[in-house]
């Protein structure tokens, strides 16, 4: 398996930046071997129809390949596998709108990973919620460097609620979250 896709334009950057064709990404991830839509779905906690969907977008990126079918039940299940582990952005110089894009990406990163800690909070049971961890690098305007303040701000509210319920023994099912977000010129 080749170690890498390199990401190079907008229109292949904007398929992969949909958080949930992301979460089918990082949940193939975690398996080995040849996986159907079913089975993603069960993963990610979403219908087949949908995981068979980003699936289908992944199979258009080349990140994903088709490995033949699985006879199960009434009808043969698709086998789907990753050609790639990692996906890297294009290097060297950028238009607007690729670093645009890369910018949206982080966005939505940042606020999947809100809403994801916002659901762990409020459940009750352990099991249903999965971390992730994201890497990303992005330049960033004076007006995305202070959108990304303004998150850090609700970010350090939201770990100030987790530290006080972890200390106080209320943790229902409450998992720890750790974020970074490191911002320097990058020559």
């Amino acid at each position: 398996m080749p170690k890498s896709l390199e990401i190079s334009t907008v229109r292949q950057l904007r398929l992969f930046n949909a958080i949930e064709t992301r979460s089918v990404f990082e949940a193939m991830l975690s398996m080995d071997g040849s996986l159907t839509a079913r089975e993603v779905a069960e993963m990610v906690g979403m219908s087949a129809e949908s995981a068979h969907y980003h699936l289908g977008k992944l199979l258009k990126l080349k990140i994903v390949e088709d490995r033949g079918r699985r006879e199960s039940g009434a009808r043969p299940e698709r086998l789907y596998g990753l050609r790639y582990r990692h996906v890297e952005l294009k290097r060297g110089k950028r238009s607007a709108a690729y670093i645009g894009e890369i910018i949206r990406g982080v966005r939505l990163m940042l606020r999947k990973a809100e809403r994801e800690y916002e659901q762990g909070w409020k459940q009750h049971s352990e099991g249903n919620f999965r971390p992730r961890a994201v890497r990303s690098v992005a330049w960033l305007s004076k007006e995305d460097i202070q959108e990304l303040k303004l998150l850090e701000e609700q970010m350090d509210r939201l770990m100030t609620r987790g530290d006080e319920a972890h200390r106080n023994g209320d943790t229902q099912g409450r998992e720890r979250m750790a974020v970074t977000v490191t911002m320097a010129p990058i020559g």
